[in-house]
Order: C-alpha cells, then structure tokens, then sequence
C-alpha cells in the first residue's frame, strides 16, 4: 500500500504545500498532491496556488490560530521562492 509520502515523493511538491492545499480544499492529502501537481501546469494555477496559501494564512488569523498562521506564512515562503508569481 502507498503511504502518503509515496504520492507526494513522485510529485513536484513539497510536504508543506500539499499540507496547505488539502486544508484549504477540505480533501486528503493524495488528493491535494493530484490538485497540486495540476495547479502547476499553468501560471494561472500557480497563481491559484498563492492565493489558496494566503487564504489559509487570512482563515487561520480569521480563527486566531496564530500557530497555524505561521506555520502557512512559512509554506508561502517557500512556494514564492519554489513557483514564484508569473509576470
């Protein structure tokens, strides 16, 4: 059986950015490494990719959940460096 680092090792993701896309589409994690791996076939999807993790930064605030709102300004960090925004 595959666990779910199996999925997101044969991606182009990381463990954070999966993490971000599956709490804010409300799907497991296999499933947030398949909607990930398409939102980086475009740069629109790039984009969605940016605004899905600074939602979750925005709803984790919203809920003053200040642990996770660092924890998801951290993965933006890094999906800014990862997939910067197209110009």
């Amino acid at each position: 059986m595959l666990a779910v680092n199996d999925f997101i090792g044969c991606s182009n993701l990381y463990e954070c950015e999966v993490e971000a896309i599956a709490v804010h589409e409300h799907v497991p994690l296999p499933l947030a490494v398949v909607i990930g791996e398409v939102l980086l076939t475009s740069p629109e999807g790039v984009c969605e990719l940016h605004r899905m993790v600074a939602e979750d930064i925005q709803h984790a605030v919203d809920e003053g959940d200040l642990q996770s709102a660092l924890k998801f300004a951290e993965t933006y960090q890094f999906v800014a460096q990862k997939h910067p925004l197209p110009h």
